[in-house]
C-alpha cells in the first residue's frame, strides 16, 4: 500500500503555524463546534472504550457489537475531512494517541484527510 508522499505531509503540515491565529479565531467564533470532525473523534473514542473494555469470553455478542461499532466508528473518522485548523489539530492529535496499533491504514487515512483539509483551509485563511 502507497501511503501520501513525504513531500504532501510536510507541506501541508508546514501550513499550521500560518494559520495559528485563524484557528484561536475560529475556536473562539464557534466554527470549531461545526467541524464534524469533532463529533467522529468522540464516537471513535467512545467506541474504542467499548471494545477495550468487552469480555469477549463471557459476553461475546457484546464483544461482537463493540467490535463493529469501533469499526464502523473508525471508518467514520477517518472518511471525515477536518473543516477548521483546531479539528486537523484534534485529528493529528487523535492519530498519534492511537498510533501505538498495528493497522497504520487508517492512519494514512487521515493523513490523507489532512492533506486535503489543510490547504482549503489555507487558502480560506488568506481570504
Amino acid at each position: 500500500m502507497t501511503g501520501p508522499s513525504r513531500r504532501g505531509v510536510v507541506a501541508s503540515l508546514a501550513a499550521l503555524p500560518a494559520l495559528a491565529g485563524a484557528t484561536v479565531a475560529a475556536a473562539h467564533g464557534g466554527a470549531a463546534l461545526n467541524d464534524p470532525i469533532f463529533s467522529a473523534i468522540e464516537r471513535y473514542r467512545r467506541a474504542l472504550e467499548a471494545f477495550e473494555s468487552a469480555d469477549e469470553l463471557s459476553k461475546p455478542s457484546q464483544f461482537e457489537a463493540a467490535g463493529d461499532e469501533l469499526y464502523a466508528a473508525s471508518e467514520a473518522l477517518f472518511a471525515t475531512v477536518p473543516t477548521t485548523v483546531a479539528g486537523c489539530l484534534a485529528l493529528i492529535d487523535c492519530v498519534l494517541a492511537d498510533a501505538g496499533g498495528e493497522d497504520l491504514e487508517h492512519h494514512w487515512a487521515a493523513l490523507k484527510s489532512l492533506i486535503e483539509a489543510l490547504p482549503q483551509l489555507a487558502r480560506s485563511a488568506r481570504t
